[in-house]
């Protein structure tokens, strides 16, 4: 039982650890779609 509840808790860590770097990813891709916008208005 008590490795199962480990398990569990990793697994919510895990999750939790994806979800940050997926927005992460995401933040970085619109950050570079903005720059390129800018860059396309400033010329």
């Amino acid at each position: 039982m008590a490795l199962e509840g480990g398990n569990a808790v990793l697994e919510i860590e895990f999750h939790s650890l994806g979800s940050q770097v997926l927005l992460h990813l995401c933040c970085q891709i619109v950050v570079d779609d903005v720059h390129h916008l800018l860059e396309c208005f400033h010329y």
